[in-house]
């Protein structure tokens, strides 16, 4: 298996789980999946502004994930990744479905562009920039 296999296999399936948790209104997961220092950073589109710094990322993922229920069912559709040393990259269409403030249960998509870097030998986020794809693309 390839390096890049190999970052698939490890990342994929974790964020599936995470995101899935997260829609659900629990963000432990998707906090599990983030380095914790001052330089990660999220540019979070409709629903989060730009965060840097651990703390800040961290009270938005709490504050946004507590407004979900009734998620799951998560996708990504992967249309580019790549690993170099201690870092790689995934470009993806990410589509989840989850209640959000008491409405009904949507299926909303994604454009996502992540930044990994590995520690203490598992690859972790350090950016997330996700916002959601031109109306004519949907």
């Amino acid at each position: 298996m390839d390096e890049l296999e190999a970052f698939l296999q490890e990342v994929l399936p974790r964020h599936l789980m995470a995101l899935d948790a997260f829609h659900c209104g629990d963000p432990e997961l998707w906090r599990d999946h983030w380095l914790k220092d001052d330089s990660v950073t999220l540019f979070g589109g409709l629903l989060l502004p730009t965060r840097r710094g651990w703390s800040d990322v961290r009270q938005a993922f709490e504050s946004v994930s507590a407004r979900f229920c009734e998620g799951g069912g998560a996708q990504l559709d992967v249309m580019a990744a790549s690993v170099s040393g201690s870092l790689a990259y995934l470009a993806a269409h990410e589509t989840y479905y989850g209640s959000f403030d008491g409405g009904p249960i949507v299926s909303s998509m994604l454009r996502i562009t992540q930044i990994y870097r590995r520690d203490e030998g598992a690859w972790k986020l350090a950016h997330r920039h996700a916002d959601p794809p031109p109306t004519e693309a949907r």
